[in-house]
């Protein structure tokens, strides 16, 4: 399966405790900052919570709070699971999403 642009989303439309790839992370200097906190494009993040004011990811067995500003430049693609259950699913993510990151 591809993880193309057509699923590309912000992260702030992600549904809770949906697995997501970073596509891209904002731009000049808030890019260079949330690549420093783990956020880099091709990784892979769960939406743990939200609220009116901002989202709280799970990136590398860390979490992290992010405003909802930023949450908005932050674009995902959701994992995309073989297996016909609903998301959100704890499935290893599929070889050929992996090489498309």
């Amino acid at each position: 399966m591809n993880s193309g642009t057509a699923n590309v989303m912000p992260l702030s439309f992600a549904g809770r405790e949906e697995r997501c790839f970073i596509r891209q992370s904002g731009s000049g200097e808030e890019r260079k900052f949330l690549e420093h906190l783990g956020l880099t494009d091709g990784g892979e993040i769960t939406l743990v919570a939200k609220n009116g004011a901002g989202v709280i990811v799970r990136v590398r067995n860390s979490r992290l709070a992010i405003s909802r500003e930023a949450a908005d430049k932050i674009m995902v693609a959701p994992v995309i699971c073989s297996r016909s259950h609903p998301r959100p699913c704890a499935c290893p993510v599929p070889a050929a999403q992996k090489a498309a990151r």
